[in-house]
């Protein structure tokens, strides 16, 4: 199968099986693609047999960079294709939109191709919703790209969209964690998944950048430790109090999670997040940072980090060490044309990008090399999105390096040693780390000598605090 005549590109034959098994799904459903493969091509190629019928096409995306990206991708792929972006930043947008809708009145061979390309918060608005209400449903295409968004409370109405003449659902990771409700509401809306083309199967097909992944610990200090215990004692606490509440067994954490959730009582919640931020903020981290920008052979490098404070801590040493850095913030882009900053970093303008969350889902920048992770949560999705970030092909890319920050619960001497005895509560806080190392590794270039030193790690850890050796 080639492409659409208006695009001039080839499929790749897994490209090709996506959109046959969607066609064949009734034009209803989602694909679980990783990062990298293509989704927006080939949502495009998947759309465009209805474009050619006077179809409207409205795409919803999670933020605005991805609004950008994909009014830009619409337009290499047809160039004759009218595109309305529809969020915050394009203040006319409700006009421009009903004027390109008035072609409901035309014939379907007489319509120009239109695309709505939406922030999730624009088409979950009445606003947005009452423009197109006009328009017959079989007239409606909904893409939702990243679409386990679209499960968050404060976005399913954008699912209250009339689409009948398809729906399609792009997501590397479209379950969402601890929230059946959500998942409910996006299998209801788009179906369910109807083609998977996951990490592991692009690399084996090279349709993904090979990658080095090294882990780095970094120890806590006293302070740092003192307050993890004291938050740990207190979410403990409240985690009794919350069982007894709901007469649930203490240890069935994520169904006493649901019910406070429901409940509106965020206070676990709360609790949660500053530990987690607590092990994504330590101050060792920056010695980390300190070791990469000191390595030649380094540019185009991603820095993820956890809050903004890190992110003026990372740049402050980037900086002192002379490389060309930027900060990729969404308080820093603040009516800045984020195109121009990625362009001049692929140019080499910038040799590392500081970021925080505005480059996890969907942004292209396929000459990234390297990336540092500084702060990662438990959340697997995250983990698969920033790795998919620096896996995508590139002229002269052979394979990407990616440096990620193990914390343990312990200060460590200049050779890597525990300095301090560790409570055995502390341990949980390597386990959380390896996983997600784990998880990164299992696919690396280097994974036999990656997982060995974790198991090193975890068996140190493990005697610092008296519980014996325990393998990975």
């Amino acid at each position: 199968m080639t492409a659409h005549p208006a695009s001039q590109t080839l499929l790749r034959g897994y490209q090709v099986e996506a959109i046959n098994r969607w066609t064949a799904a009734g034009r209803r459903g989602i694909w679980e693609m990783a990062t990298g493969t293509g989704k927006t091509l080939t949502a495009l190629e998947a759309v465009s047999p209805l474009v050619d019928t006077g179809c409207f096409v409205v795409v919803i995306v999670p933020g605005k960079d991805l609004v950008d990206q994909w009014s830009a991708a619409i337009k290499r792929h047809n160039r004759r294709a009218t595109v309305v972006p529809c969020s915050s930043e394009f203040p006319s947008w409700r006009q421009r939109m009903a004027r390109v809708l008035m072609q409901r009145h035309l014939r379907p061979d007489e319509r120009r191709p239109t695309f709505l390309v939406a922030t999730a918060a624009t088409a979950s608005s009445d606003d947005f919703r009452g423009v197109l209400a006009p328009v017959r449903s079989d007239d409606v295409v909904v893409v939702g790209d990243e679409v386990h968004r679209l499960g968050a409370s404060s976005w399913r109405r954008a699912m209250d969209i009339n689409a009948g003449a398809g729906r399609l659902g792009l997501s590397a990771t479209p379950q969402r964690k601890w929230d059946e409700a959500g998942n409910r509401a996006i299998a209801r809306y788009f179906g369910d998944t109807v083609f998977s083309y996951p990490l592991e199967q692009a690399l084996t097909d090279g349709w993904l950048c090979p990658y080095e992944y090294h882990v780095l610990p970094v120890g806590l200090e006293p302070d740092e430790r003192t307050a993890y215990l004291d938050l740990t004692t207190r979410i403990s606490k409240l985690v009794a109090t919350l069982a007894n509440i709901y007469n649930l067994p203490p240890d069935s954490f994520g169904e006493i999670f649901r019910m406070a959730e429901a409940e509106g009582n965020n206070a676990l919640e709360m609790l949660l997040f500053e530990r987690a931020d607590l092990i994504k903020g330590a101050v060792g981290k920056l010695a980390v940072v300190e070791h990469v920008a000191a390595l030649p052979q380094v540019d185009k490098c991603l820095v993820y980090c956890n809050e903004e404070p890190q992110v003026d801590q990372a740049l402050s040493v980037l900086r002192a060490k002379r490389r060309r850095a930027v900060g990729y913030t969404a308080g820093r882009l603040e009516g800045a044309d984020r195109s121009i900053i990625l362009r001049e970093f692929s140019d080499g303008v910038y040799e590392f990008a500081v970021a925080i969350r505005c480059l996890d889902e969907g942004i292209d920048i396929p000459d990234c090399r390297q990336a540092v992770i500084l702060a990662s949560s438990k959340t697997e999705r995250e983990w698969i999105q920033r790795r998919g970030r620096v896996l995508r092909l590139a002229p002269r890319k052979e394979r990407a390096v990616i440096y990620d920050c193990i914390v343990v619960p312990s200060r460590l001497d200049e050779d890597g040693e525990l300095m301090d005895r560790i409570n055995a509560v502390e341990v949980a806080i390597l386990e959380g780390e390896i996983a997600r190392a784990r998880e990164f590794a299992g696919a690396s270039l280097n994974m036999p000598e990656t997982i060995a030193k974790l198991e090193d790690l975890r068996c140190k850890v493990f005697e610092a605090a008296g519980l014996g050796m325990f393998a990975v």
